[in-house]
This record gives structure tokens, C-alpha cells and sequence, in this order.
């Protein structure tokens, strides 16, 4: 956990120097605390990519904004998918997801990661979504839904499927280059 006010610590040296080194410094420091800290704490790790990612937006860092909202998805998304209790997932969710998957593919678009920037929104949007529903927020929790909540539940799978094998194809790919 030390490793995320460390890289928190080095954005607000890079915001006070302005210097490229401390910036380059501080987003390798972000990126290593995220993947350290997301073997310990999923919370801990989306905390501490967010940040990172919101830093870099707030200072025009479109690269870096792009690659720590992608990050900040990903854990989300592990974060849906780890069967947190109720009061535990609603209280990571309320951890500022307004917007956050607008920014990631907006970041992401202005890198011209156009695919991913769109798998980014409808990811981002699902699990959101799903929240949504699992929180009864969304209206739709009464009997005569059920079949819209079903026919939901099967697109999100779908989704998990298809991002799944995408990843897995991506990492062969990469281990044969």
C-alpha cells in the first residue's frame, strides 16, 4: 500500500516541478503500484490507477490518462467480477465512477486506440450498468422484468467471453513477437 501514496507523492512533485523527468517518474511509479498492490487490494489498486488517471487528465496527459483509465476499467471490471457482498461493491462503486468511463474512452480516442476506446465505453458502461441493477437503482427489479434482466445478464457474459478471448489472444500474440 506504501507503494500507492509514493506514486501519489510523485504526482504532486511533478505538478509542483513541472519536469518531464518527475512526471515519466511518477506515472512508472503509478503503474507499478497499480499491478503490485492489485495482487493485495483490487480497492487499493482501482484507487491508486484512478488517481493516476484523473492526474492525467486534469494536466492534459492524454497518454497517460489512456493507458491509467484502462487500468482503472480493468480493475473495476475485477472488481464486479470478485462476488464482493453488497455493501462492499456499493461502496467501491460510489468511488468516484461518474464519468469515469466517458474520460477513459475520450483518453483513449485522442491516442487514436479507437477499439479500444470503444471497448472501453461498452465494458465500462456494462459493469456499471450491471451495478446499477444489482442495486435496484435502475427500476427494473419487479417480476415483469425479469426477462429484460435475463436477456442482460447474457449480453454481460457475452461480453466477459469476448474480452476474455481478446486478452488471451492478445497475450499469445505478444509471447510470439
Amino acid at each position: 500500500m506504501a507503494s500507492s501514496r509514493v506514486a501519489a507523492a510523485l504526482h504532486v512533485r511533478a505538478e509542483a516541478t513541472g519536469s518531464t523527468e518527475d512526471l515519466l517518474h511518477a506515472a512508472d511509479a503509478s503503474r507499478r503500484a497499480t499491478a503490485a498492490i492489485g495482487e493485495l487490494s483490487l480497492v487499493w489498486a482501482y484507487d491508486t490507477a484512478l488517481y493516476w488517471a484523473e492526474w492525467s487528465w486534469r494536466h492534459g496527459r492524454s497518454a497517460d490518462a489512456a493507458e491509467a483509465y484502462l487500468l482503472t476499467l480493468r480493475t473495476l471490471n475485477q472488481l464486479a467480477r470478485a462476488q464482493l457482498s453488497r455493501a462492499y461493491g456499493e461502496l467501491v462503486l460510489r468511488r468516484r465512477t461518474r464519468g469515469l468511463v466517458g474520460r477513459a474512452a475520450h483518453a483513449l480516442t485522442r491516442r487514436r486506440r479507437l477499439p479500444e476506446a470503444a471497448v472501453a465505453l461498452e465494458s465500462g458502461r456494462a459493469v456499471l450498468l450491471s451495478a446499477a441493477l444489482e442495486r435496484d437503482l435502475v427500476g427494473l427489479t419487479s417480476p415483469e422484468h425479469a426477462p429484460v434482466r435475463e436477456r442482460y445478464r447474457r449480453a454481460v457474459d457475452r461480453l466477459t467471453t469476448l474480452e476474455d478471448r481478446a486478452l488471451s489472444e492478445a497475450s499469445t500474440r505478444e509471447e510470439q513477437a
